[in-house]
This record gives C-alpha cells, structure tokens and sequence, in this order.
C-alpha cells in the first residue's frame, strides 16, 4: 500500500474454504487498488489448507491476515470490522469473487458521493448451468452485505454488528443499515460482485429444521425491531418486501420436509399468522408482489388457513 490513509477495506472471513479462497483473494488483487484498499482475511479457525494459501499472500502490503479460533462468521466479520483501517467497509465471501472494477468504482462513486453511509451495486448469481443478473431494486432487497459498502463510521456510530448468537447472520442487518442511513446510493451498470452458487453451501442448506427455526425467529425480531419505521420511512416498502421474500423461501423450504417436525412447521405457521408485515404485504396489489404470494399473504393472515396440502398446492401452481 503506497498511501497512508486507507479508503475501503475488504474483509473476507473464511473458515475450510481451501477450494475456493484463493478465487476470492485473486479477484480483489486483481481490482489494483494497492493504492487505496486493503484486505483483511479473518481466518475463523480453519482446520483445511486454508491457511496456507492465504499466507502466500502475507508478502503483500495491502493483505493482513487476523487468525482465531473457531467462531463462526458472524464474530469473523465483526473482528474485521473492529481491525479495518478504511473509512469503508466491503465484505466478501470466501467462495465468492469481486468484479475488477468494484473497488475503483467506489472509489469514485465515494468522491463523488458527499457524506454517503451506504452504498449498494448490482450483482451475479453463478453457478455450472446459469449466470442470474440482479440489478437495482432486486439489488437494494438482496438479504446479504456482500453487494454492500458501508461507512465504518456509521457501523460504529449506530453500533451496527452481526449477531454472534443467531445463526443467520445476515437476516437483519442490511434492513438495520438501510433504515439507519441518511444517504445511500445505488452504483449503476455491470454486476460488481459475483456470487457463485456451490451445493454444499451453508446458505443453501438447513442442517436441522430447527436450524430454520432460528432464521424465522431472528426474522421476527426483525419485524419487532422495524416495526415503528414501516408508516414512514422511505424504504417501508421495500423492506416489507424484502421480509416477505424472506418468509416466501422459508415457506417453500418447509414444504420440502417431511412431517417428522411437524411441530416446528407449527410454530412457524403461527409466526406467519401473527405477521405485521405480512399484513402489510397482503395490502400490496399483484403486479408488485407477484399472484401466488399475494394470495398466500391473504390466506395466511386474514383467512387463518394453516393447510399444508394447501399451501404446497398454492405453491406449486404454474
């Protein structure tokens, strides 16, 4: 790093990633922005060659390497957050990659952007059959932080932290920031961050049905958290729409179980029920939410239905 002030940090916390980590260290390097970045990778304990591969790269000026025990990544990227010398704050996935331009871009999108707490860019999803775009709103709505950069002294300021007790830790804090933020701004054009679908990612799978549990009960907090901001705040809509693409997955997800946890589904047919936001949601005409949840919106919440048949049915409609 040639300059003494650092303008964006990149923290990449990793955990058994050696397939992959060396793609994720290659496309920062490969945004050439030594002058200005850095690169924290938060080693979480990682009992693979992980470590290895990122200490080849400890001869770089712009890379440090923070190893600690076993955590999980919620701690792994709250320690970078806590260990990051830039003004703001990038997070990237072990398994995922930067696009070359994202860092110059925001760079220049900073300079230009006055006193901006957030900012956020559009984004691919990869994987061995199809490579998804995902622009603007859908970009804005997108539950992860990795399409994200945040102004480390906002993070601070409102002490904005991934919970270390939940294990979704992605559910709540985008919404937070965006709630929180005086400004943000949205970085047009060409995906900048590039999110490569793998079977055996934790994001894609639930290992208990009460590990899902857990996400619908953090989402629920969520909901009590940012209830009094839904009347007014600019971003209502879209954060009730994102709440309810949240709970969408997770009841698709539920139908794919079998009835062995049939009181888990319960609880989680309850939690919809009681819903505010999927309240609000119902009140939402077609075009925006889209017909079938609409109707499950409607079914759910004014009509009381709980049917598992019928709500797979519902579901499954073409």
């Amino acid at each position: 790093m040639h300059q003494d002030k650092t303008l964006i940090s990149v923290v990449l916390a990793v955990y058994n990633l050696e397939l992959y980590v060396e793609r994720a260290i290659q496309s920062f390097i490969q945004c050439r922005a030594d002058e200005f970045a850095e690169l924290i990778i938060v080693n979480d304990g990682s009992t693979d060659r992980t470590s290895e591969i990122c200490e080849k790269y400890l001869s770089r000026q712009d890379v440090r390497i923070i190893t600690k025990d076993h955590s999980g990544l919620a701690a792994a990227r709250n320690t970078g957050i806590e260990k990051s010398m830039g003004d703001y704050v990038v997070f990237l996935d072990g398994d995922d990659s930067l696009d070359e331009g994202l860092l110059q871009k925001l760079k220049l999108a900073i300079k230009e952007g006055g006193d901006v707490d957030l900012f956020y860019y559009n984004w691919q999803e990869i994987n061995n059959r199809t490579c998804i775009l995902v622009q603007e709103y859908d970009a804005m709505k997108t539950v992860a932080v990795w399409n994200k950069c945040y102004k480390k002294a906002f993070l601070d300021k409102n002490q904005l932290r991934f919970s270390e007790s939940c294990l979704f830790e992605d559910i709540g804090y985008s919404p937070r920031a965006f709630v929180l933020s005086n400004k943000v701004r949205h970085i047009s054009g060409k995906p900048l961050y590039y999110y490569h679908v793998r079977p055996d990612s934790a994001s894609h799978r639930f290992v208990t049905a009460k590990d899902r549990l857990s996400a619908i009960r953090a989402l629920k907090k969520l909901e009590r958290e940012l209830l009094p901001i839904l009347q007014s705040d600019q971003y209502a809509d879209m954060i009730t729409i994102y709440i309810m693409d949240c709970w969408w997955f997770h009841i698709r997800e539920f139908l794919k179980e079998e009835d062995d946890h049939g009181y888990v589904l319960g609880e989680f047919i309850q939690f919809l029920c009681e819903s505010i936001f999927l309240k609000s949601a119902s009140k939402f005409n077609f075009k925006t939410l889209g017909l079938k949840k609409s109707l499950l919106c409607i079914l759910i919440t004014r009509m009381g239905i709980k049917n598992r048949s019928f709500i797979r049915f519902l579901i499954t409609l073409s």
